[in-house]
């Protein structure tokens, strides 16, 4: 067999492999295109912007009004990201159904504002090294934690 076709069936074959060490890669910083790739594997479509004081941001549509957040950025790359979504006004979430679920889990946080929204947020710190496959973790348990609490508390089971 010629070297030029082995080499091509090679690379081919390690393409799967070389994805998979590059996700176990560790990282201290976020990158919020990874974040989105991430979320897009998910299903979710997903919007890129900035928030008020011009750190990324993207807009989650799908079921549930979900934003991410970063905090400490520096040239395109953050410390850590933030998962929030909330439910509008129109629900029956009272302050005591947050604090009993902020009381019996472990994952985020769970509080009204102001303006009567329930809402849940969970972070991710990079600092000290992270992997593309605990990011991706963090948030298939996070949207889990949405789910559940949407059947749970806001849908009071």
């Amino acid at each position: 067999m010629s070297l030029s076709l082995v080499l091509p069936v090679a690379l081919l074959l390690s393409g799967p492999a070389l994805a998979r060490k590059d996700r176990r890669e560790i990282i201290d910083r976020i990158d919020p295109n990874m974040v989105a790739d991430i979320l897009r594997e998910r299903g979710a479509t997903v919007r890129q912007g900035l928030d008020a004081v011009g750190d990324p941001m993207l807009a989650v549509d799908g079921a549930y009004n979900t934003v991410v957040l970063f905090y400490g950025c520096e040239e395109g790359s953050c410390e850590v990201v933030q998962f929030r979504t909330w439910w509008d006004g129109d629900h029956k979430v009272t302050p005591g159904d947050a604090l009993e679920r902020m009381r019996t889990t472990r994952l985020g946080r769970c509080y009204l504002d102001g303006d009567g929204d329930v809402l849940l947020d969970y972070e991710v710190m990079a600092v000290g090294g992270i992997t593309q496959d605990h990011l991706r973790a963090a948030y298939s348990a996070y949207y889990e934690h949405v789910q559940d609490f949407d059947r749970r508390v806001v849908g009071k089971e």
